[in-house]
């Protein structure tokens, strides 16, 4: 199987996970160079301008099944504390020792312990003009999660997340400007699920009757309910496409927003009996 990473690809999935501006060029097939930025906003303003634009050069030193080893250095060599500061980040980050500092200005990345590449494995790797094209193993699992996040990248949604296993369901956390969204995935379409909670102020003194008096679902289906605080609007996915892409996303958004949209003008002149 085959995966493609444009560089703006590999932008938009470094500030998603590690809220990282990350710019990479490449020079050949497995080396080049990438930049980091830090807005000089706060504290951050007091810093001298070197250390808001992170530089350096890398190439990939070896692979293997799971495990991809990079020698990141710059022009005075390798930097072993900026190199252990971006293993400790990205570790923090994933809350996973995703990253390991090796000597010699070596990182070897852990694939394995990514949660949607646990069971990868990498044939090839290489780099070109246009980005990063990842050659592995027949796996329909990793290519749909990795081609859902980059789809919901290319539309703009923020806060990407894989939903844990442990939550008993499979599916996705996004964003947009106006909510956050789980959609949970089913191996019948009919079976999927769109929903989106919103807190409602305490002293409302809303009850789960009270709630059902003032939702009312326009949808077959469709369920409100409230629980610990919360309304939750649930909608079934509707999917005209041959895959799930933007367009199916931006629908079924759509959808939700007109349903909780009437739900909050009834909250602002709901009287209670």
């Amino acid at each position: 199987m085959h995966f493609f990473f444009s560089y703006e690809d590999i932008r938009l999935w470094m500030i998603n996970f590690l809220e990282l501006d990350m710019h990479v060029w490449a020079h050949d097939t497995l080396a080049g160079q990438f930049e980091i930025n830090t807005p000089a906003d706060g504290i951050c303003k007091l810093l001298p301008p070197g250390y808001l634009q992170y530089q350096q050069f890398f190439y990939v030193e070896e692979y293997d099944a799971n495990t991809v080893t990079i020698h990141i250095y710059g022009p005075n060599g390798s930097d072993e504390i900026l190199n252990g500061l971006l293993v400790k980040y990205v570790n923090y980050c994933w809350a996973l020792e995703i990253m390991e500092l090796m000597q010699q200005g070596n990182i070897k990345i852990h694939l394995d312990k990514i949660t949607m590449l646990h069971d990868i494995e990498l044939h090839s790797m290489e780099f070109s003009k246009e980005g990063l094209k990842c050659t592995f193993a027949d796996n329909p699992r990793i290519f749909e999660q990795l081609r859902m996040i980059q789809m919901f990248l290319h539309a703009g949604y923020k806060h990407i997340r894989l939903i844990p296993k442990d939550l008993g369901y499979t599916g996705y956390w996004f964003s947009d400007d106006t909510l956050d969204y789980t959609l949970k995935m089913e191996h019948h379409p009919a079976d999927m699920r769109l929903w989106t909670s919103f807190l409602v102020p305490d002293w409302l003194g809303l009850d789960e009757q009270q709630v059902q008096e003032l939702c009312c679902p326009s949808y077959p289906n469709e369920r409100i309910y409230y629980e610990y605080g919360s309304i939750t609007v649930v909608l079934p996915v509707i999917i005209a496409e041959p895959e799930i892409n933007e367009t199916t996303i931006e629908r079924n958004c759509s959808r939700l927003k007109s349903e909780v949209s009437p739900i909050l003008t009834n909250l602002v002149y709901y009287s209670p009996r």
